[in-house]
C-alpha cells in the first residue's frame, strides 16, 4: 500500500551541533497565565490543548537485565465543555510486571477560585486502577477530579521497562499540541534507530555528551489529527517516533546486531504458549457440529458449516488479540473469549476437518496499518483464519457475526498481514487481505408516479457482499436508527411501507422494499424533484476540498440506480431534460454515468457509479474531490415538470 504519510528511518549518530536538549518543565510549576487562557492560536475552536508533552528515554548501561527509564510529563488545558473528556486518562503497558512497570505516577487538577487564587486538587492514588486487557497488554486508568472549562490537568510518571522493545513517543494528538519534546539518552557504544511516521518532521539534534549518545526531537504548534471519512486509524497520521535498538560495539570494537527481524518474531510466535501451542490443542467437537458435518461432502460446505457454527455459538468479549490468553479449551468450554481465542478455535476446527487453514496476523483499521519496516509483534492485534480450497482464498473472523464466508472482514479489508504457513520455523509470508472480485454492490430500482405535486414510489434495494454486511450490522444494532439513517435521509420524505429480507450472513443478497411519498418543490408553473432518493448518497462525505488522510474503502464498489417516473399528461409535461453524462477519472479508476430517456409520458433513468480501487492516497485527493463533486451534481440535478394550464 502506498503511504502518503511521512515515513523514514535514521540512525542517531554523532554530529556537531548545539547541546541537545528539550524544554524542561518542573511538576507543579504552572504559570497562572495558562489558567486564564481562553483559546489557542493553533486552532481557535479547539475544545482542549496540550500545553506541553515531554518524555526522556534513558538507558543507564547495556547490561543484563536490560532496563530503560521513560520519564513522561504532560499538561493539558481544558478550553470548553467539549474538552472535559480529556480528564479520563488511559496508559497502556505490558501485562507482565517482568516486562516493566509504572512508577512515581502523580497527577493533579488546577483551577482558579472566585478570588483568582490557584486551587490544586490531587488525584487520589487509590483511584488509579490497572487492568489486564489482553495477554500482553494492561491498562492503567485514572480520572482527574474537579475538572471544568478552564482547568489545567498535569501528570507525570516513570515507566521502567525491562526488555529490548522501547516505548514510542507521539508528538501529536486528537487535540492541538503547543509543544512536544522527546529525548533519547543512551551509552555511546549503543546505537538506536528511530522510525518516524506522521504528517510532520520534528526538529532534531544529535550529540555526544559525556560518553553518552543524546538525540532530541521537538515539535511546536502541531494541529490536531481528526477522523475523516473512510480513514484507517487516526494513529496512522500522528507524528510518532519508534526507537529501536540497532547495534552496539563491544569493548574490543566488535559490532553486535540487536535488531529483531520478522523471522525472529514469527519463530517466537509458533512456539508461544498462547499462540502456536494453542493451534495444536485437541478441541472436542460438539454433537451438533459433528452431526452437521456428516451431511457435508465438499470442503467448501464443511468450511462454511464450521464458520457458521463458531459465529453463532462463540461470544466475543470485545477484546482483540492474537493470543488465546485463557487457552482455546477454556474458551471453547465457556463459549466465550477474546478474538484470539475464538479464531484459534476456528482454525483448529477447520484443521480437524482436513481443511487447509492457517493463522493470518493482521491489524484492524482502528489499530492502524502494519509498518513492515518496524519489526514489532504488537502491531498485530488480530489473528484470523486463512483458508485455501481449490486455489480459492477465504479469510474468516469468527467474531464478525455479519460477514459472509466469501467476504474479507470489513475491519481488515485491504490491510497487509502475515500468513503462518506451517507451525515450524521459517514458514510464513506477507499477503494483502483483498479479494478483487468481492465488491460492495448495490442495485436500486424504483417505480414512481407524480400526482398532485407528490412523487409516490416503490423502491427495491438489493445489497450484496460488503453492502449487505454493512447494512445488516446497522440493522441488528437498532431497527429504529436503521430506518432513520437509510430510509429518511431528507426532509419531506414519508415512508409508507417497508420490509427487509435475508438478514443472515449467507451469500444471498439483502433485499429491501420501501414505499414512499415526497412532496415536489414548486415554483409558479413548474414542479421539480431529484432522482437521488434512498440511494444512501444524499450527502457527499467528501465535500471538504482538503484532506490529510488516505481514503480506505477496503474494496471496489458498484452502484446502479434505475427506475421509471410516470406523469399524468393532463397535468404535467417534462421540461427539458438534463443531458446524459459520463464521468471518468484521469486514471479510469472512477467511472460514473447517467442516461435519461422520456417515452410515453414516462422518464426512464439509469445511474451507474463504479470505484475500481479499494484505496486512494491523500496525494490524489484533489482529483478525487473534483470527480466526487461532479458525481453528486449529476445525482442531484433536478428533473423539471411544467404544469399544464387548463
Amino acid at each position: 500500500m502506498q503511504k502518503s504519510v511521512f515515513l523514514t528511518s535514521v540512525i542517531f549518530l554523532f554530529s556537531i551541533a548545539t547541546q541537545a536538549q528539550i524544554k524542561r518543565f518542573k511538576f507543579g510549576d504552572i504559570d497562572k497565565s495558562i489558567l486564564t487562557m481562553k483559546e489557542t492560536s493553533i486552532e481557535k475552536d479547539a475544545a482542549a490543548v496540550v500545553v506541553f508533552n515531554t518524555a526522556k528515554l534513558y538507558c543507564y548501561a547495556f547490561s543484563a537485565p536490560f532496563t530503560t527509564d521513560y520519564d513522561a510529563h504532560k499538561c493539558i488545558k481544558i478550553l470548553n465543555s467539549k474538552g472535559l473528556k480529556e480528564a479520563d486518562i488511559k496508559l497502556y503497558i505490558p501485562a507482565s510486571k517482568s516486562d516493566g512497570a509504572i512508577k512515581k505516577l502523580k497527577a493533579q487538577t488546577y483551577n482558579l477560585d472566585d478570588n483568582g487564587n490557584m486551587v490544586i486538587t490531587k488525584v487520589d492514588e487509590a483511584s488509579i486502577t490497572q487492568k489486564k486487557i489482553t495477554s500482553d497488554r494492561a491498562e492503567v486508568r485514572f480520572s482527574f477530579p474537579n475538572v471544568k472549562p478552564g482547568s489545567i490537568l498535569e501528570y507525570s510518571y516513570t515507566f521502567e521497562s525491562m526488555g529490548f522493545e522501547l516505548p514510542n513517543f507521539v508528538f501529536q494528538e486528537y487535540i492541538p499540541t503547543m509543544y512536544s519534546g522527546y529525548e533519547v539518552n543512551f551509552p555511546e557504544n549503543l546505537y538506536v534507530k528511530g522510525l518516524f511516521t506522521g504528517m510532520f518532521v520534528p526538529k532534531e539534534k544529535n550529540e555526544l555528551q559525556s560518553a553518552r549518545r543524546v538525540s532530541t526531537y521537538e515539535l511546536e504548534d502541531a494541529i490536531a489529527v481528526t477522523r475523516e471519512p473512510y480513514m484507517s486509524s487516526v494513529g496512522d497520521y500522528l507524528t510518532t517516533v519508534n526507537p529501536i535498538l540497532s547495534h552496539y560495539f563491544t569493548s574490543s570494537g566488535t559490532r553486535e546486531n540487536l535488531q529483531y527481524n520478522w523471522v525472529d518474531i514469527i519463530d517466537d510466535l509458533v512456539t508461544h504458549e498462547s499462540f502456536g501451542v494453542q493451534l495444536k490443542k485437541d478441541i472436542p467437537a460438539t454433537g451438533e457440529l459433528s452431526d452437521a458435518l456428516k451431511l457435508k461432502t465438499t470442503q467448501y460446505d464443511k468450511m462454511k458449516t464450521i464458520y457458521d457454527f463458531v459465529q453463532k455459538n462463540m461470544e466475543w468479549d470485545g477484546y482483540n488479540s492474537i493470543y488465546a490468553s485463557s487457552g482455546v479449551k477454556n474458551a471453547w468450554r465457556d463459549k466465550k473469549g477474546n478474538s484470539g481465542e475464538i479464531n484459534l478455535i476456528l482454525i483448529n476446527l477447520l484443521k480437524d476437518a482436513k481443511i487447509d487453514a492457517r493463522p493470518l496476523l493482521l491489524s484492524t483499521y482502528n489499530n492502524g496499518f502494519v509498518n513492515t519496516a518496524f519489526v514489532n509483534r504488537y502491531q498485530f492485534n488480530k489473528v484470523l483464519a486463512y483458508v485455501t480450497i481449490d486455489s480459492n482464498i477465504y479469510i474468516m473472523d469468527g467474531t464478525d457475526k455479519n460477514a459472509a464466508v466469501e467476504d474479507v472482514p470489513r475491519s481488515v479489508a485491504f490491510t497487509e498481514g502475515v500468513v503462518i504457513n506451517k507451525l515450524s520455523k521459517g514458514g510464513w509470508g506477507w499477503i494483502r487481505a483483498h479479494k478483487p472480485d468481492v465488491i460492495y454492490s448495490q442495485m436500486i430500482n424504483s417505480i414512481c408516479i407524480v400526482e398532485n405535486d407528490v412523487l409516490k414510489g416503490s423502491t427495491n434495494i438489493i445489497s450484496k457482499n460488503y453492502a449487505k454486511s454493512e447494512r445488516i450490522e446497522d440493522y441488528k444494532k437498532s431497527v429504529a436508527e436503521y430506518v432513520a439513517n437509510y430510509y429518511v435521509p431528507k426532509d419531506g420524505l414519508t415512508i409508507k411501507e417497508k420490509s427487509i429480507q435475508n438478514t443472515t450472513n449467507d451469500n444471498k443478497p439483502l433485499t429491501e422494499e420501501v414505499k414512499f411519498e415526497t412532496k415536489l418543490n414548486t415554483t409558479g408553473d413548474y414542479a421539480y424533484f431529484s432522482l437521488n432518493i434512498l440511494t444512501g448518497k444524499e450527502k457527499n462525505e467528501f465535500a471538504s476540498p482538503t484532506r490529510n488522510s488516505d481514503i480506505l474503502f477496503g474494496y471496489n464498489q458498484s452502484f446502479r440506480y434505475s427506475g421509471v417516473v410516470s406523469i399524468d399528461a393532463a397535468n404535467y409535461a417534462f421540461d427539458e431534460m438534463p443531458k446524459n453524462k459520463k464521468i471518468i477519472s484521469p486514471d479510469s479508476s472512477i467511472i460514473a454515468g447517467r442516461v435519461l430517456q422520456v417515452q410515453d409520458n414516462a422518464l426512464q433513468y439509469l445511474f451507474e457509479i463504479n470505484y475500481k480501487q479499494p484505496y486512494y492516497p491523500a496525494n490524489d485527493y484533489p482529483v478525487f474531490f473534483e470527480i466526487q463533486k461532479m458525481i453528486f451534481q449529476m445525482l442531484d440535478e433536478q428533473i423539471v415538470l411544467k404544469k399544464v394550464r387548463k
